[in-house]
């Protein structure tokens, strides 16, 4: 994230200021998240924990009827998954990646709406 010029703190993240000074769309566009991404759909162990995750905040909302669904993964669109290509076909990326990713999550979800965007 150098190409931001971010001035970070003794632990090593960025000062809240400066990530202000950034419109919140060119983060999103970068390698590190694009390499987020990319790991909670193609890491197992890190789409368990992010399951996992999701499972307790399922638990946690379970009995509130405020709560009418959830969106798992806001804007989880195609990022580049597969090395060498920048972006596969949405409709290749949403058959491999996401329906899976979803079907998995509708299991912690219950009879709740899951809204989601495709690719």
């Amino acid at each position: 994230m150098a190409y931001f010029n971010l001035t970070y703190d003794a632990q090593g993240d960025p000062l809240i200021e400066d990530c202000l000074k950034v419109p919140f769309f060119r983060y999103y566009g970068s390698p590190e998240v694009n390499s987020a991404f990319r790991a909670v759909y193609k890491e197992e162990d890190i789409r368990e924990k992010y399951f996992k995750f999701q499972q307790a905040v399922a638990d946690h909302f379970a009995d509130m009827p405020s709560i009418i669904g959830y969106d798992p993964l806001n804007e989880g669109g195609a990022t580049p998954i597969e090395d060498g290509l920048i972006y596969i076909e949405h409709e290749r990326f949403d058959r491999d990646y996401f329906q899976p990713f979803y079907k998995k999550m509708g299991e912690a979800y219950g009879d709740k709406l899951m809204f989601f965007e495709p690719s």
